[in-house]
C-alpha cells in the first residue's frame, strides 16, 4: 500500500453523547475471502461541529474553507445491526468480478478509481453469489461505523491514528483510499433522522474517508500524487462525484482515487429525502415560448443594460454573504460562466463560485446558478447549480442546442478526465445524470476549462471549445450526440480561443490570451475540423491578457457578432497596437464571415474589480477603462443579442440588437415595457396529476412579454411554494418563499423606496439573517442570527462591499 505523510491536526471541539450496543456480533469470512465486521444499532452525531476549527499547519484543505455541507450536526439512530468489510475491496477480490481489472500501483492491495456503478455491480455479483444482500453502505453507516463510539476528529481523537483499526475492528477509515457509499449527496437536514439513505436523485453519490481528487497539482500531469492532507480523513469530511466516473468504454486511462467497501444488510427501508432544486430551478415556465419570439421592432436600435450577478456573492468573502441571506455555496467570485438563452425566453448563466482571494484550483469551488425570467426586468440571486464535494468545479459552458441545452463543466485534479456534461429539455428546470465523457482514441495534453463556444457543423458533429495547455486552446467533437467524444487534435495559439463555424464550413478561432501578432488579436483557420490550425494571422482587434476572453457567434441574421475589450488588462506591459486608440470595450458586426468588421463602443462597460481601487501590476488592471472580462454571449428567440461580462464593478448583462450596434447611440434605448395594450395574458401550468404547478400573467409590450400581476408556484403536494406581484416586470411589495411543508423560507419586501429588504428563516420560523439591498447590490445593514435568535454577525455592506471600520477584519480567510 502507498505510504503518504499526513499533515497533522489541532483542535479542541466538545464530545457528543453517543450511544451504540457493544459490538459483540462475531465476525464472519465471505466466499471472496472478506472479513466482515458486525455493527450493532446505535445512535450517534453525524457532521461536524463547527465548519470553522484550527489546524496544525495551513493546509490545502485549510485555505478551502466553509464546509457548508457538513452541518448542521443532527442525531443519527442505526435501528438494525449490519455488517461491514475490515477492509476496502482489494484488487483480487474486484478481478474475480471483473478479470480484466489491474489495479493501480497508488493503494495497493486495494482497488482504486473505481465508478460507483461498478462498485454497485460488484454488489449485485456478490449478492447472487452467496445468496445474501451485499451493498454499499449508506453515508450514515459509513460515519457511524468510522467513529466507533466517538465524536471527535478521528476515532483516535483529534490527531490521526497511527494503527489505523478502530475499536471495533474496522480497518482503514482514516487513511487509503476513498471510499463510495449508497447516497446521492445532498445537504445535511436540521431534523434528527432514522436510518437515512440520503435523497431521491442527484448528480454526484457521496464519498467518504479521503479525497476525490488525485492530484495537488493545478494542471493535467501524468504524474499523479494522493491527497496527504489529514483534513480529508476526518470523520466528518464529505466528499461526492458523478457515479459513472471513470467512464466505461474511453480508450484513455482515466484514473481517480476511489475505492469501496461493502456492507453486508438489507438496506433500511426508509424513504429517501425528496429533492427540491435551487430557486433559480424552480417555477420554471414551460408556456411562455408561444410568446419568446415576440420582442423589439429588429429596425429600431435597442439597448438595456442591468447587473446580472448579485454582489454579495460577487467580490466578497463567504460568511460576509451568509448573514446577507445566499446559501452557502455562494463564495467570493462567480466567473468563466456558462450563459444560453432558452426556448422560453428565460436566460440561464451558470459559473463557478470560488473565494476571492484563494486559488481558482481550490477543492471546494461549487456551480451557482441565476435566471433572469422572460417577462421579469432583474436577474435572480444566485442558488447551488450543483458541487461536486471536495472536487474543484469551475469554467462553465451552456448551449442551446436547437431547444435542447447541454452543460459542459470542468475542474482539476481528477487526471485525464476532461469535463463533465448534461442537458435540460425543459429550458434548465430539470437536468440529465451528470455525465463522464468516453473519449475515443488519442487525447492531447489539455486543461479540464470550456471556454464559450459549442455549435453543430452542417453534418451533425458537436463541437466545443477548451483550453488546451499554455497558450493553446482546441475543440472538443462528438458524432454521435455526446455518446462518446475526441480531441480534434489541433490546438490554436493561444489561451481562452472562441470558436464559430463559417459559412464555407471553415472554423474560425479568435483570441485567446498570452497571444498577440504584433499586438493584435490572433485569428486562427482550421479546414479539416479542427485537426490543424493555420498560421496566427492578424485581426481587426487588440490582443488580451488575464482575466479577459472575447465571444464569437453566429446571429439568426447570418452575420457574425463579436465581442472584447479595446485593450490588455496589463496595458502597460502589453500596449495595444498604436492604430487602435479607443479605450474600453466594443461589441462588433460582420457581414462577410469576419473579413471587415463594424466596431462600436460599449460605453458601459465596468471597470475591472481590482477590489482595493489601486492599480497594481501583475494580474491587476493597469488601467481604469471599461472590461468584458471572462464574456459570454447568446441570443434569446425574439433576435436580441444578450452580451454578459464578468470581473467588473459589478458583472452586467447587455441586451441590445444589430439595429443598436449600427446605429449612434450609446446608451439605453426603446427598452421601456410599454403600456397593457393588449390585455393580460393568464398563465396556468399543471403537475402530470392535475394539480396546479403556475399561475401567472403578463401583458404584450412593444418589447415582448412582461409578467404583470400575482404569480403563485405550488409544490406537486399542494403546498404553496411561491408568492410574488409584478408591476410591469418590476417585483413589488412582498415576495415569498416556502418549503414542502408549508415553512416559510424568506421573504423580501419590495419597498415604495426602492429597497429591498430579504430575510431568511430557520425551520423553527425564527429570523435566520435579515438584510438591505439596493437591486442585487447589498447597501446598508446585514443581521445574521441562531436559532434561538441570538445575533451572531452584524455588518454593513456599501455597494455590496461590506464597510471595514476596525483596524483588522473579524474575519480573514
Amino acid at each position: 500500500m502507498l505510504k503518504t505523510t499526513l499533515r497533522p491536526l489541532a483542535i479542541g471541539i466538545s464530545m457528543w453523547a453517543v450511544t451504540a450496543q457493544a459490538q459483540t456480533v462475531k465476525p464472519f469470512t465471505n466466499s471472496v475471502g472478506m472479513k466482515m465486521i458486525g455493527v450493532q444499532k446505535g445512535t450517534f452525531n453525524m457532521g461536524a461541529e463547527t465548519s470553522k476549527f484550527q489546524l496544525g499547519e495551513v493546509t490545502v484543505y485549510s485555505k478551502d474553507a466553509p464546509y457548508y455541507d457538513e452541518t448542521p450536526v443532527h442525531a443519527v439512530t442505526i435501528t438494525a445491526p449490519f455488517y461491514i468489510s475490515e477492509t476496502e475491496v482489494t484488487i483480487g477480490q474486484f478481478s474475480r468480478f471483473k478479470k480484466e481489472y489491474k489495479g493501480s500501483d497508488h493503494f495497493k492491495p486495494y482497488v482504486s478509481g473505481i465508478s460507483w456503478n461498478e462498485a454497485s455491480e460488484f454488489c449485485k455479483w456478490l449478492s447472487k453469489k452467496e445468496g445474501k444482500t451485499y451493498r454499499l453502505p449508506t453515508e450514515a453507516e459509513w460515519e457511524y461505523a468510522c467513529r466507533a463510539g466517538t465524536q471527535t476528529l478521528f476515532w483516535s481523537g483529534n490527531s490521526l491514528p497511527t494503527d489505523d483499526t478502530n475499536p471495533w475492528g474496522i480497518k482503514n477509515m482514516h487513511s487509503g483510499v476513498a471510499e463510495w457509499c449508497y447516497d446521492w449527496y445532498g445537504e445535511y437536514s436540521e431534523a434528527a433522522q432514522t436510518d437515512p439513505v440520503g435523497y431521491t436523485a442527484g448528480l454526484s453519490k457521496v464519498i467518504r474517508g479521503g479525497a476525490a481528487h488525485t492530484s495537488e497539482l493545478e494542471d493535467n500531469s501524468p504524474d499523479f500524487h494522493p491527497i496527504t492532507d489529514a483534513a480529508f480523513y476526518r470523520a466528518a469530511n464529505r466528499a461526492s462525484m458523478q457515479p459513472d466516473c471513470p467512464a466505461t468504454g474511453t480508450d484513455q486511462v482515466t484514473p481517480h482515487f476511489v475505492g469501496f467497501r461493502i456492507v453486508q444488510g438489507a438496506l433500511p427501508v426508509t424513504q429517501p429525502l425528496p429533492v427540491t432544486a435551487s430557486f433559480p430551478l424552480q417555477g420554471v415556465k414551460q408556456s411562455t415560448t408561444q410568446f419568446a419570439q415576440l420582442g423589439p421592432d429588429a429596425t429600431q436600435p435597442y439597448f438595456k443594460a442591468r447587473q446580472v450577478m448579485a454582489s454579495p456573492p460577487d467580490l466578497t468573502y463567504p460568511w460576509e454573504n451568509q448573514v446577507a441571506g445566499l446559501h452557502p455555496a455562494n463564495q467570493g467570485k462567480v466567473h468563466s460562466s456558462g450563459f444560453v438563452a432558452c426556448p422560453n425566453g428565460d436566460l440561464l448563466l451558470v459559473g463557478f463560485s470560488s473565494s476571492r482571494l484563494k486559488s481558482e484550483s481550490a477543492y471546494n469551488t461549487t456551480m451557482v446558478v441565476t435566471r433572469l425570467r422572460a417577462g421579469a426586468e432583474g436577474w435572480e440571486m444566485p442558488g447551488l447549480f450543483y458541487d461536486r464535494s471536495n472536487i474543484n468545479d469551475q469554467s462553465a459552458l451552456l448551449w442551446n442546442d436547437n431547444g435542447t441545452l447541454w452543460f459542459f463543466g470542468g475542474g482539476r485534479g481528477l487526471g485525464n478526465i476532461p469535463f463533465v456534461f448534461t442537458k435540460s429539455t425543459d429550458n434548465g428546470a430539470t437536468w440529465s445524470a451528470l455525465q463522464t465523457p468516453v473519449i475515443k482514441g488519442g487525447v492531447e495534453p489539455f486543461a479540464p476549462q470550456p471556454i464559450n463556444s459549442a455549435f453543430r457543423a452542417p453534418d451533425g458533429t458537436i463541437y466545443f471549445g477548451s483550453d488546451a495547455i499554455d497558450a493553446s486552446s482546441f475543440l472538443w467533437a462528438s458524432k454521435d450526440n455526446g455518446k462518446t467524444w475526441y480531441d480534434t487534435k489541433g490546438r490554436t495559439k493561444g489561451r481562452h480561443t472562441t470558436f464559430v463555424m463559417l459559412k464555407d464550413n471553415r472554423i474560425l478561432g479568435m483570441g485567446g490570451k498570452n497571444s498577440n501578432v504584433e499586438g493584435y488579436m490572433p485569428q486562427t483557420f482550421s479546414s479539416d475540423n479542427g485537426k490543424t490550425w493555420s498560421g496566427n494571422t492578424k485581426s481587426a482587434f487588440a490582443a488580451l491578457g488575464s482575466n479577459q476572453r472575447p465571444v464569437i457567434m453566429r446571429l439568426k441574421s447570418g452575420r457574425l457578432f463579436f465581442a472584447g475589450d479595446y485593450q490588455d488588462i496589463k496595458m502597460m506591459d502589453n500596449p495595444p497596437p498604436k492604430d487602435i486608440t479607443d479605450r474600453g470595450s466594443y461589441v462588433a458586426l460582420s457581414d462577410d464571415d469576419g473579413k471587415t468588421w463594424t466596431i462600436k463602443k460599449l460605453e458601459m462597460a465596468p471597470e475591472h474589480n481590482d477590489w482595493h481601487g489601486v492599480v497594481k501590476r501583475g494580474s491587476k488592471p493597469q488601467h481604469g477603462f471599461g472590461t468584458l472580462g471572462y464574456c459570454a454571449a447568446t441570443q434569446t428567440p425574439n433576435g436580441v443579442i444578450h452580451l454578459m461580462t464578468s470581473k467588473g464593478k459589478p458583472s452586467m448583462h447587455f441586451a441590445l440588437n444589430e439595429a443598436w450596434i449600427l446605429s449612434g447611440f450609446t446608451g439605453e434605448v426603446n427598452q421601456q415595457p410599454g403600456n397593457d395594450s393588449s390585455g393580460i395574458k393568464q398563465i396556468e401550468e399543471k403537475y402530470s396529476n392535475g394539480k396546479t404547478r403556475i399561475t401567472s400573467g403578463g401583458f404584450l409590450g412593444k418589447n415582448g412579454f412582461v409578467l404583470q400581476g400575482k404569480e403563485a408556484w405550488y409544490y406537486d403536494n399542494g403546498v404553496k411554494q411561491y408568492e410574488a406581484t409584478f408591476n410591469k416586470g418590476v417585483l413589488q411589495g412582498m415576495e415569498s418563499y416556502w418549503d414542502r411543508d408549508g415553512k416559510l423560507l424568506w421573504t423580501r419586501d419590495h419597498t415604495p423606496y426602492g429597497t429591498t429588504v430579504w430575510t431568511n428563516y430557520w425551520s423553527n420560523g425564527a429570523k435566520r439573517s435579515v438584510s438591505t439591498w439596493w437591486g442585487l447590490t447589498a447597501t446598508g445593514p446585514a443581521t445574521s442570527f441562531d436559532r434561538d435568535g441570538k445575533v451572531l454577525h452584524q455588518i454593513m455592506f456599501d455597494e455590496g462591499r461590506r464597510v471595514v471600520t476596525e483596524a483588522k477584519s473579524e474575519i480573514q480567510e
